[in-house]
C-alpha cells in the first residue's frame, strides 16, 4: 500500500549543516546517508527540522532508521540504537529529539488516529526539559 511518513525532529545544528533520516528503506538510502531524506528547516520553525516520504509498503512492516548531520562529508550518527516505526496507517508521523547521547522517541501518530487511540509517550530529554508538542499533516 502506498504509504507516506512524516518526520518531524528537533536538532540544533550550524548553518553549514543538514539533517537526514537514513534507513532500511529505499526512500531513506538503504542505510547510505548520502542518498537519504533530506529534512528541511526554516527561520520560523527552526530548530525543528521536516520532511516526509512516500513508499509502497506493505501492513506491519518494521522500518529502522536512525537521523545524521552531514557537513561537507563529515557524518554524525545518532548514539542511539537505531530507531523503529511499525506501518500500520498509509499516513504516520514521527517526532523526536537528535542528541549526541541516548535519546528515545517522543511521539508517532497516524493522520487517522483518534486522540485517544494514539500513541504518545513524553520523555525526559537531556534529564531536564520535557519535550511536548503536537503537529498534523494533511492529505
Amino acid at each position: 500500500m502506498p504509504v507516506q511518513i512524516y518526520f518531524k525532529v528537533r536538532c540544533e545544528t550550524h548553518s553549514s549543516q543538514e539533517l537526514r533520516i537514513v534507513g532500511d528503506i529505499q526512500a531513506l538510502g538503504m542505510w547510505n546517508p548520502f542518498n537519504s531524506l533530506i529534512l528541511h528547516t526554516n527561520n520560523e520553525i527552526y530548530p525543528f527540522w521536516v520532511g516526509q516520504v512516500y513508499e509502497d509498503l506493505e501492513q506491519n512492516t518494521l522500518i529502522q532508521f536512525k537521523a545524521v548531520i552531514i557537513e561537507s562529508d563529515e557524518i554524525i550518527w545518532e548514539q542511539s540504537e537505531n530507531r523503529a516505526i511499525q506501518i500500520r496507517y498509509q499516513s504516520q508521523s514521527v517526532l523526536f529529539s537528535f542528541s549526541g547521547t541516548f535519546t528515545q522517541m517522543v511521539k508517532i501518530q497516524s493522520y487517522y488516529d483518534q486522540p485517544s487511540d494514539s500513541e504518545s509517550e513524553s520523555i525526559d530529554i537531556r534529564g531536564k526539559e520535557n519535550l511536548s508538542l503536537n503537529f498534523q499533516t494533511s492529505l
